[in-house]
């Protein structure tokens, strides 16, 4: 097959995505990382996971049963070419949702740009809480840079 049929075939595959509403708590969850000052010392920093300020909410992928190909083409077509910058995913932290669901936070599927998109949500509107919440999944988080 040459390299269009290649690319058409993945890309229908990463688009056209089906995936259930319901989140379960196994899944596992990819916050991408866009800046340098997110990471320390191969761990994830708190304001990896921090809520948009406007929307309240962080944006992650629900990425169980991706390959890792799949899943840094996810960031580069969904969150690199949609970000206002266009500034490239160097890494990512993979998190259970259920280390979400302990904070008292709450995942809510929201397929656009992508069926695999989700949001976290129910941020305590205290800043010190907010933080202790963040630093919990950046702690819990598994850091995967991105290979060169």
């Amino acid at each position: 097959m040459n390299f269009l049929g290649l690319f058409v075939r993945f890309w229908k595959r990463i688009s056209q995505d089906s995936i259930s509403p319901e989140i379960e708590p196994d899944e596992r969850l990819s916050r991408y990382v866009l800046y340098n000052r997110h990471m320390k010392q191969g761990r994830l920093r708190p304001q990896a996971f921090l809520p948009a300020p406007r929307t309240r909410t962080t944006s992650v992928y629900r990425t169980k049963g991706c390959s890792e190909d799949m899943i840094w083409q996810l960031g580069d077509r969904f969150v690199t070419a949609l970000h206002r910058e266009k500034r490239p995913v160097i890494g990512r932290g993979d998190i259970p949702a259920q280390v979400v669901l302990d904070q008292d936070l709450r995942i809510v599927s929201s397929p656009t740009p992508h069926a695999r998109h989700a949001d976290i949500l129910n941020w305590p509107p205290e800043e010190d809480l907010l933080l202790m919440k963040a630093t919990e999944l950046a702690t819990r988080a598994a850091l995967v840079r991105r290979p060169s």
